[in-house]
């Protein structure tokens, strides 16, 4: 199995059955996510461009397209998001998004992932000077679009008009609010399966954590021949967690799944389980 093109997706054994036997996975509200500044990274770059420079050497900006971005900035699209990462031997995801008592992956191609309806595959951005830049450029054809298409010192009711009528500003800042996180998680590289829902949306789900509600939605991932990687990660009951693991298989061929499985173990004989 080429394994080149393959992203990881770390869970329990609960999710990880749920995945084989119903095709399908679940994305998560963003801002339910492990960052609480999840979708702000991008916005915040904005407001600080908005309130301290405003002119550069390539547009200059109005107080009143200032004014209009701004009131636009807390609008949301509801992003869900299922997170995946580069490697199937990481250590960190594994204890992260799996119990204290062990872990698995589910590894599928990238070129498999984007046809999932309703979805795109986002690798996530880190740094932060390609996050300013990607935000910059944002704005600056936001600006040259206004002025092109309207009048170039408008009100701030006439920006906002503009705004509105351009219709792609909400989708392009909601783009960037997705694909920016802190460069505090770059260790996780991670890639993310996107798509966006309404609270109306019949595909909206609920489940609990704790004493928290979290919204998600059920993605259908298509019964098409792809190869798919399933790894057993470090596991406090390691024989028996493979024994079981190996069932795995029969669950998919009694669902009728075209998809190539292969199984994987991956241990630590040095791990100490705390």
């Amino acid at each position: 199995m080429d394994l080149s093109d393959h992203v990881y997706h770390y869970t329990d054994a609960h999710a990880l059955l749920s995945i084989i036997s119903n095709r399908t996975i679940w994305a998560t509200d963003i801002n339910f996510l492990n960052d609480k500044r999840e979708g702000n990274v991008s916005r915040n770059y904005i407001r600080q461009f908005l309130r301290r420079k405003r002119k550069s050497p390539d547009f200059e900006m109005t107080d009143a397209i200032a004014e209009a971005i701004e009131s636009f900035l807390g609008a949301r699209k509801h992003a869900y998001v299922t997170s995946f990462v580069n490697r199937y031997d990481n250590l960190t995801m594994y204890r992260t998004y799996g119990p204290p008592e062990g872990g698995y992956c589910i590894g599928f191609k990238r070129e498999y992932l984007r046809t999932v309806p309703n979805t795109r595959l986002v690798d996530m951005e880190y740094t932060k000077e390609v996050q300013q830049k990607e935000t910059y450029d944002f704005l600056k054809q936001l600006v040259e679009d206004l002025v092109e298409k309207g009048d170039p010192k408008p009100s701030p009711q006439e920006a906002s008009n503009q705004i509105l009528k351009k219709g792609r500003f909400f989708g392009q800042l909601h783009d960037l609010s997705v694909s920016h996180k802190s460069s505090e998680f770059h260790t996780e590289d991670e890639i993310r399966l996107v798509s966006s829902a309404g609270w109306n949306d019949r595909k909206l789900r609920i489940s609990s954590k704790g004493n928290v509600f979290i919204p998600y939605i059920e993605h259908e991932l298509p019964n098409t021949e792809t190869d798919v990687l399933i790894t057993l990660g470090p596991n406090t009951a390691q024989e028996l967690a493979n024994s079981g693991f190996q069932h795995l298989r029969h669950i998919a061929q009694k669902n009728g799944t075209k998809w190539n499985i292969e199984f994987g173990v991956w241990e630590l004989s040095g791990y100490r389980y705390l």
